[in-house]
Parts: C-alpha cells; structure tokens; sequence
C-alpha cells in the first residue's frame, strides 16, 4: 500500500496536481489520498493491495493500473492526458 500512495505521490508532482496524505479516517487503519479534486479510501496500509482494490482506487482517483505485478507488489499507475472532469 505504501508504494501505491508513493507512485501516487508521484504522478501529482509529474502533472502538477494537489496531493494530500490523510491517516485519520475514524475508521480502523483506513485513511484518504487526495489527488487534485479526486480522493480515495486507503485500506490499512500493512496489508496487500489486491487488484480489484488497486482498479478501484485508481478509477476514484482518475489514473490508469499500468502494471501490477503480486510477487513484488509493485504498483505503477499514471494519468490520463485529460481528466474527465476537467482536471479538478
């Protein structure tokens, strides 16, 4: 989960969008990643990220799942060229 909210991180800085970390959710470990004017849930972030979960949040957050591959947990996701709600 860590490396997801990493690349996550670094798809704002590579398209200049507001990326924001926030632990606190009242709910269990989950917490929320804000990326522009888009945000998504995060799970406890010492558990595995499953596919179905990684396809979720990348939709919430309006990036596209690259590549995943479960052996080594990687996560790559990136942009689209426009944002379907005009980059907010």
């Amino acid at each position: 989960m860590l490396r997801f909210l990493r690349k996550v991180k670094t798809v704002a800085k590579k398209r200049k969008l507001a990326y924001r970390w926030s632990p606190e959710r009242r709910v269990g470990s989950h917490g929320t990643v804000y990326l522009g004017g888009r945000f998504a849930i995060v799970k406890d972030l010492k558990k595995e990220l499953r596919p179905g979960l990684l396809a979720d949040m990348c939709k919430q957050l309006g990036i596209r799942k690259l590549a995943f591959e479960r052996r080594t947990s990687d996560v790559h996701c990136e942009l689209p060229r426009e944002l379907p709600d005009g980059g907010q």
